[in-house]
């Protein structure tokens, strides 16, 4: 059967030493090593999703300020809009009031000159027949004479 000898006996003793020492110097130390190593990955894969998140939040946050400033910003063109109608409004106010003020004005001012310019008119014509009566009659008229030939000829020119 399975003969040991001696040299057989002592392989398997060198190999268990062997063992023995690859398992207490470098098996020990590697496993170590690894074990460590998933730790740091794990540790920098947590922190890594919680920058993630973080990171997340943000952009959240951020998308959220920049809905609300584009909010706002809407609000604030509306409201220049409404701010410029309004004076543009009010412009155009002014501006209709003064044109009316310069129109009554105008009106005002032709009603003086037509008035001065019947008054000049009637005067001009109470004197042109005043002189056409002195001379159609040939004499100087009296005063009373004037003042009837002047209520006359009026009276015949409202008439016509």
């Amino acid at each position: 059967m399975l003969e040991l000898d001696a040299t057989a006996i002592a392989v398997i003793i060198n190999f268990a030493i062997l063992v023995w020492l690859l398992n207490r110097v470098l098996y020990k130390p590697i496993l170590k090593l690894i074990e460590d190593r998933r730790l740091f990955v794990e540790e920098t894969i947590g922190d890594a999703e919680k920058k993630k998140a973080d990171a997340e939040t943000l952009h959240k946050e951020y998308q959220q300020k920049i809905r609300h400033a584009r909010l706002e910003e809407q609000k604030i063109i509306e409201e220049a809009a409404r701010f410029a109608d309004n004076i543009r409004q009010q412009g155009m106010d002014k501006v209709r009031k003064e044109a009316e003020d310069i129109r009554r004005a105008a009106e005002h001012e032709a009603a003086q000159l037509k008035a001065q310019a019947i008054a000049s008119v009637k005067a001009e014509f109470v004197h042109l027949t005043v002189r056409a009566s002195e001379k159609m009659i040939g004499e100087r008229v009296d005063e009373k004479m004037h003042k009837d030939l002047i209520m006359r000829v009026m009276e015949e020119a409202k008439v016509s």
